[in-house]
């Protein structure tokens, strides 16, 4: 190249090899970085559920202290009560949020806060049951009892044995 003030640029063929071993670079690096944006949502899910369950923790202490100190136990119930619905709107708001960091896309958020609203109706549909069930199982230990004292005034009107 002469030395006359003009710049050149000198342009070579490039070998098919040559360009396979640079989409094969990309290629690699996108792998690495799925790997890390996978590992940095597990991260970001996981540091919010611990958040959650600690800023829950936190309330629940002090709620459940609220009839130990003021003597107001139904007030501590309905705090119990608002701390229930609230945490679990949270929860679903959370999975939401979790669907929507996974997936990228609204359809996520969407179906994380299906999951965790169906997961609480489940838990409620099991606690209603073993309530139930409580119940009857307390409702024929009396009635045994009744049956065994023959206090039982329901069925046949008497009001104790005759020893």
């Amino acid at each position: 190249m002469a030395d006359d003030g003009k710049i050149y640029i000198v342009i070579t063929n490039r070998t098919p090899q040559s360009v396979e071993q640079g989409t094969a670079g990309v290629e690699q690096k996108k792998n690495e970085d799925d790997k890390e944006s996978v590992l940095g949502k597990y991260v970001f899910h996981q540091f919010f559920n611990l958040i959650q369950s600690q800023a829950q923790q936190a309330v629940s202490l002090s709620i459940n202290n609220i009839g130990n100190f003021t003597g107001d136990y139904q007030s501590q119930r309905v705090a119990q009560g608002l701390m229930t619905i609230s945490s679990r709107l949270a929860g679903i708001g959370l999975a939401a949020a979790s669907g929507w960091k996974m997936s990228g896309s609204w359809i996520g958020a969407v179906i994380g806060a299906v999951v965790q609203t169906g997961t609480y109706a489940k838990d409620d549909i099991i606690n209603s049951q073993l309530l139930k069930l409580q119940d009857r199982k307390m409702n024929f230990a009396i009635q045994q009892l009744q049956e065994r004292s023959g206090l039982n005034t329901r069925i046949d009107g008497s009001r104790g044995t005759e020893n």
